[in-house]
């Protein structure tokens, strides 16, 4: 899941400032509004080998 933050409180999530664990987390809010929507990752095709690795 996402982290949604309010521009301010990036430096007490990302530990700038002198913010506790707990204040850290309590900076997190629920967005409402927003919908996610999950799918599987596409598998990629095999990459041919490049000029720089070994055969």
């Amino acid at each position: 899941m996402p982290a949604i933050l309010e521009d301010d409180a990036w430096s007490s999530w990302l530990g700038e400032d002198d913010a506790t664990p707990a204040a850290a987390k309590f900076v997190l809010k629920t967005m409402k509004g927003v919908n996610w929507t999950t799918a599987p990752e596409p598998e990629e095709a095999e990459a041919a080998p490049s000029r720089w690795q070994s055969a």
